[in-house]
């Protein structure tokens, strides 16, 4: 949640173009205290997703399993609240090989917003 605040705080960010926007002001279920998984809690929900049977840890890279779309996910990639560099972020990829890269902040893609788990 630090990231989220930290990134829709600065200046110019927007739901349209801003993934942790988007996620910091997303509600659901009456719900609003949403933001925008770190690389870490990506990579947990990947391991849930695919079903990988993988212990929960930063020791283990999301792989194997099954598809995503199985439990709801898409089985392409999230953006992450972790920053790379000041241009790039990173983003979690739920197919089988599940690689975690970074990206130009500019480019679209998938956004998961999360509560604490």
């Amino acid at each position: 949640m630090a990231n989220t605040i930290a990134i829709q705080a600065q200046t110019g960010n927007v739901a349209a173009s801003s993934a942790a926007v988007y996620a910091y002001e997303y509600s659901n279920n009456g719900k609003s205290d949403w933001h925008l998984p770190s690389i870490f809690e990506l990579n947990e929900m990947c391991k849930y997703a695919r079903d990988t049977g993988q212990p929960a840890g930063r020791d283990f890279v999301c792989s194997g399993g099954s598809s995503a779309f199985n439990r709801g996910f898409s089985n392409f990639g999230y953006w992450s609240s972790t920053e790379y560099t000041g241009n790039t972020a990173l983003l979690q990829d739920f197919m089988s090989n599940s690689v975690m890269a970074n990206f130009s902040k500019g480019v679209t893609d998938r956004v998961r917003p999360v509560r604490a788990f």
